[in-house]
């Protein structure tokens, strides 16, 4: 009877019986380990990085603000790449501004496919500078690719605007980009490279992000745990190139997200 009881989580394990850890164990552990890899990837001066990981470190941040090697990451990946330039800083400066009285940097258009990141900062600076209904159906319009990496960006995209109260939800498509995405969640994913690795990450990512419940994703992240390598790292076996650590940086926070999703009193909520 212990022993069943031990197996259904209601008591001890009996002498001599090791039990398999939880979800919620593993996934800590793989945050740790993930964090680890991009700590290692990036101490060297030469190695390439883009702003996707200081974005991604900023957003882990919230969800571990006492984390001191978290801390220390962000701090490395902005002291090389904050020229003060990029509207994206914001992720990581809220200080960072655009004057309501700067122009918009493009154009909407129906079926005109460009950049998200044209998108994500307007949406980013959406309580200094109004969110367009044009960009917001281009959003749910053109950028959708039926849960696939544009997919997630165009529910990122909305998450951001909806979070800082600048549009309603209902307003947007954010419920059908979360269906969308816990779709493609449960298709026969491609892992076997470090593209299709980092686009499953994605999908896990702005899939919790949208709003989906942490059991839709847990067989997702399940399988996403299972391909995570002994260095830490998402990437293909072997590949040291940027986009393993961005494949790396994607699943830590997607992680870490879905953590926090399944933890309501955790500091990301």
């Amino acid at each position: 009877m212990n022993a069943l009881l031990a197996l259904w989580g209601c008591g001890p394990a009996p002498d001599g019986v090791v039990l398999a850890p939880s979800r919620e164990e593993r996934v800590e552990r793989a945050v740790g380990r993930g964090l680890s890899a991009i700590d290692a990837r990036t101490l060297a001066e030469d190695v390439v990085l883009r702003l996707d990981v200081p974005i991604g470190l900023s957003a882990i941040r919230t969800y571990r603000p006492q984390d001191p090697l978290v801390e220390a990451l962000l701090t490395r990946a902005v002291g090389r790449l904050d020229q003060g330039g990029d509207p994206r800083r914001r992720f990581w400066d809220p200080a960072s501004s655009w004057p309501a009285d700067q122009d918009y940097t493009w154009v909407p258009v129906a079926g005109k496919v460009v950049s998200p990141n044209f998108a994500l900062v307007e949406a980013l600076y959406c309580t200094q500078h109004p969110l367009r209904p044009e960009t917001v159906a281009w959003t749910c319009g053109t950028l959708r690719d039926d849960g696939g990496r544009m997919s997630g960006h165009a529910a990122w995209i909305l998450q951001v605007a909806v979070e800082q109260g600048c549009v309603p939800r209902g307003a947007t498509c954010l419920d059908a980009l979360r269906d969308e995405l816990v779709a493609a969640s449960r298709r026969p994913p491609d892992l076997g490279s470090t593209d299709g690795r980092d686009l499953f990450a994605e999908v896990v990512l702005f899939g919790t992000l949208a709003g989906a419940t942490p059991l839709a994703l847990a067989p997702a992240v399940d399988t996403l745990v299972d391909h995570q390598d002994d260095s830490g790292s998402f990437g293909s076996p072997g590949d040291d190139s940027f986009p393993a650590l961005h494949a790396t940086v994607a699943a830590t926070w997607a992680l870490a997200a879905w953590q926090a999703a399944s933890d309501p009193g955790s500091s990301g909520h």
